[in-house]
């Protein structure tokens, strides 16, 4: 039972992290010159591939799905897996620390483009991963609000 319980503790907990990391990108784009440059290029790009496809192969249905599940993985990889890989070695080592949550979390995120080989060390590429890396720190601390600081409670010690 207590494991169920905790199950739906860390799902919520997931969740807003999650929800936090996302409200706080859109309001990052809105105000940093570099995201609103990579939005506007993601934006036109993703249109002008879809409207080509349209054109060209007349499977509008396809060019759809290819582009929203490049959009999907990228949220996947940004928003969902930081937290979720912090949260999981955090609950099996029964860690407390926001220190672990947060930073795990944020450098997971600001590492995901440069890992794909998207990161270049350009002024308006480092801005970004500044800010992937606060999306990150800020899931991960949503996180350990939530469900973080009592990992490991009702565990049993091992006796040595």
């Amino acid at each position: 039972m207590r494991f169920l319980v905790r199950l739906l503790i860390v799902s919520f907990a997931l969740g807003a992290a999650v929800t936090a990391g996302f409200v706080f990108l859109v309001i990052a784009a809105l105000g940093e010159p570099a995201m609103q440059q990579l939005a506007a290029g993601l934006g036109f790009a993703s249109f002008f591939a879809l409207f080509d496809a349209i054109v060209s192969e007349g499977a509008p249905d396809t060019a759809a799905f290819a582009i929203g599940a490049a959009l999907w993985t990228m949220a996947l990889v940004v928003l969902v897996l930081p937290p979720a890989i912090a949260a999981l070695v955090g609950e099996m080592a029964g860690w407390r620390s926001y220190a672990w949550y947060g930073g795990a979390s944020g450098a997971i995120s600001a590492a995901a483009p440069w890992v794909a080989g998207a990161g270049r060390a350009g002024e308006g590429e480092l801005r970004i991963t500044l800010i992937l890396f606060l999306a990150g720190a800020l899931s991960g601390l949503v996180y350990w609000l939530l469900a973080g600081r009592t990992a490991a409670e009702g565990r049993s010690e091992p006796v040595s």
